[in-house]
């Protein structure tokens, strides 16, 4: 009996998942067309999906 225990317990093991973390290797290189100086603007659009999106989330979360 205590061989199957072991074999099940092994074979659970080995099936449990890798966590991936690849937010370790995130790296941002600026460049002439990719920096902090760059300007950005939402579409009005998007401003609207933006407001409906946060409703949905509490006054201090915002």
């Amino acid at each position: 009996m205590q061989v199957l225990s072991r074999r099940y317990l092994s074979r659970c093991i080995v099936s449990l998942p890798k966590r991936w973390s690849s937010d370790s290797m995130v790296v941002h290189r600026d460049s002439e067309t990719n920096n902090s100086q760059t300007p950005f603007k939402f579409t009005a659009e998007n401003m609207k999906r933006i407001e409906v999106m946060l409703t949905k989330y509490p006054v201090e979360y915002k």
